[in-house]
């Protein structure tokens, strides 16, 4: 098993390692604790269900003579000759491997003579880190055949294998195309779970922010912008991809499943609008929070003003009678120095009462 985790999408990936090497030539941008890729294979039809919980690389080349429809899934992406050897065997062109094996391409779509090559991410919100996790997938569609390549292992699809044992199923009765539909239509799903989430979290947030806004609201807030632009990244090209595939005439898409990918690209929209909103969402907030925050800051100014301007008269009394002049009326004074207090308590009862009437406090 691999022992990378879901990676996040990194806006500055520094592809410079592969500069002045070939095209298709595969490279790892990051290394990987593990190098171990497995396969596994369901072949299904209307009567029969086979699932085979491994397979090696020199038993792939059967696959292709497979009856009805096979699903051939394969985890890990480092270690770079059996991908070779497994491009070889289904005459996937290098260039695919190259993408799928680059984890930091963007959704793609790309049709050949005798397959579609697919690029997707899938994602997963972590609550508890607060961050959206990504997974890249490649998908490749063939005559009888779906390939499914993932960087890390993810329990995504487990549903599908339950809906294929269930020989009564709709999918049982029908082609890989229908199988691939299912795949990138659980994936668009999870998307809608995550940014669910991530909504129920800027709602809490907005609560928080008009109870007490402060700097660690703030950069929580700056932190739910940054996930819903990485998420953005993901969707708006898969919307592209989607399109493609609805109007696209190969002949690899029947016509049975037309009308399910254009399904698939209304949820892909409707996803895209609820990002959009919560991108709002966490704009007015943040606005909100800066707008609470200054607010404050002016309520104390404006405390401090009038404290200060209550003592600017006060000081300017005490300057005076403060000055070392030996001719100065009031200075001998018997009832000066409770004279001056009366002045200074009139100035300052005065001034409130004008403040008040002003409505400036």
């Amino acid at each position: 098993m691999m022992k990378k985790i879901l990676r996040r999408f990194r806006p500055h990936t520094r592809f410079s390692t592969k500069a002045g090497m070939s095209p298709g030539t595969l490279m790892r941008l990051e290394e990987l604790d593990d190098d171990t890729i497995t396969c596994y294979f369901t072949s299904y039809s209307k009567k029969h269900f086979d699932q085979t919980k491994e397979v090696k690389l020199n038993e792939c080349t059967d696959i292709l003579n497979t009856k009805g429809v096979g699903w051939l899934e394969v985890e890990g992406l480092s270690n770079t000759d059996a991908l070779i050897a497994l491009s070889e065997i289904l005459k996937i062109h290098p260039l695919v491997i190259e993408d799928i094996q680059n984890t930091e391409h963007g959704p793609k779509f790309e049709g050949f003579e005798d397959y579609i090559f697919i690029l997707i991410k899938s994602v997963c919100y972590d609550s508890e880190k607060k961050e959206a996790n990504f997974n890249q997938w490649g998908f490749i569609l063939m005559e009888n055949l779906v390939v499914s390549f993932v960087e890390s292992k993810e329990d995504l699809f487990s549903s599908v294998k339950k809906r294929l044992e269930n020989p009564n199923g709709r999918m049982r009765n029908q082609g890989p195309d229908a199988l691939l539909h299912t795949l990138l239509d659980i994936i668009v799903d999870n998307y809608f779970i995550a940014i669910e989430k991530l909504g129920d979290e800027l709602e809490r947030i907005e609560d928080d922010v008009l109870d007490d806004s402060d700097e660690s609201i703030v950069r929580e807030i700056h932190q739910y912008k940054r996930e819903l632009v990485y998420l953005r990244r993901s969707l708006w090209p898969l919307r592209d991809v989607v399109r493609k595939m609805t109007f696209s005439d190969d002949d690899l898409l029947t016509k049975n499943t037309r009308l399910y990918w254009q399904d698939l690209q209304d949820h892909i929209i409707q996803v895209i609008d609820l990002l959009e909103l919560y991108r709002d969402m966490i704009s007015n907030v943040h606005d909100l929070s800066l707008s609470i925050i200054s607010n404050r800051m002016n309520q104390v100014m404006k405390v401090l003003t009038i404290f200060a301007t209550i003592f600017i008269p006060l000081t300017f009394i005490a300057g005076i009678y403060g000055m070392n002049f030996d001719f100065m009326p009031e200075l001998r004074w018997k009832w000066g120095y409770f004279g001056i207090w009366g002045v200074f308590i009139a100035v300052t009862i005065g001034m409130i009462i004008y403040f008040k009437r002003k409505k400036w406090f």
